[in-house]
């Protein structure tokens, strides 16, 4: 995924909390925040890294989280624990978990409860996608803390379907982060897919594609805003013509347009 560097946008004129930590099931797990030195309560946008659930951090999207805090958001790079060590649900549950912390507590963020938005690529689409439409954390009985809003960017958002393990690339993530191999009889397959959660009230989306993804289909994208349109919510799809899995410049520059246009007035 291509993320801009050196947008001028310094660390300097906001506030900056790195590698603070939040409570997870058995560990602590760290967070970056970024936000305008003010005291106004802001909206809380969580960036959510991609690597096919095996690799990247959170260092990843802190250029992109300080253009979100140059226009007013407190944005924060989450970490979550990388398969195959920690295999389904850990890495959900993990920004679940980030989200409760979130919620119980606002001061620490200085956000506003219910103006949480979640935004993610690749895998972390997925992951962006899970959090709002699951309605319990995957690795307890906590009810989840869904967010207001969600930006998925080339998320795979159904993994029963057979035309992902029919792409290599995509297969071998998928495997590894389920911690088995395909199976159309395993539930669980069904467990980790946006699409197979229950869609009713979900929270308006906005989902980002390129037509020429060649790790994770276009097709998936379309399936999913056909679903959560069927069950009654506001759903966008914003498609990238001719774009890869890894975006260009100018298209990476739309993707945030219409992401900021998303989440106006939250």
């Amino acid at each position: 995924m291509f993320y801009p560097r050196g947008n001028g946008y310094s660390i300097k004129t906001m506030r900056a909390d790195i590698n603070q930590r939040f409570p997870v099931k058995g560990a602590e797990l760290s967070f970056d925040l970024f936000r305008r030195n003010t005291d106004e309560a802001l909206p809380l946008l969580v960036l959510i890294h991609g690597g096919g659930w095996i690799s990247g951090e959170k260092e990843d999207y802190r250029d992109e989280a300080l253009w979100w805090a140059s226009h007013g958001w407190a944005a924060v790079c989450v970490s979550y624990r990388l398969a195959p060590l920690f295999p389904f649900p850990i890495p959900i549950a993990d920004v679940q978990r980030f989200l409760l912390f979130a919620a119980e507590n606002p001061s620490l963020f200085g956000t506003s409860p219910g103006r949480t938005a979640v935004f993610g690529n690749s895998a972390g689409g997925h992951l962006a996608l899970m959090t709002a439409l699951a309605g319990r954390i995957l690795d307890g009985d906590e009810p989840s803390v869904r967010p207001a809003r969600a930006v998925a960017v080339c998320p795979i958002t159904d993994m029963t379907d057979p035309g992902i393990v029919e792409e290599p690339l995509a297969r071998g993530f998928a495997e590894q982060f389920m911690g088995d191999r395909y199976s159309a009889e395993d539930p669980r397959w069904a467990d980790a897919s946006p699409a197979c959660q229950p869609l009713a009230g979900a929270p308006a989306t906005l989902l980002v594609h390129g037509t020429a993804d060649e790790i994770v289909p276009f097709s998936q994208s379309l399936q999913m805003e056909a679903r959560l349109r069927q069950a009654g919510n506001q759903v966008s799809l914003l498609a990238m013509e001719g774009e890869h899995h890894a975006f260009s410049y100018g298209a990476w520059m739309k993707v945030r347009e219409a992401a900021h246009a998303h989440l106006a007035g939250l």
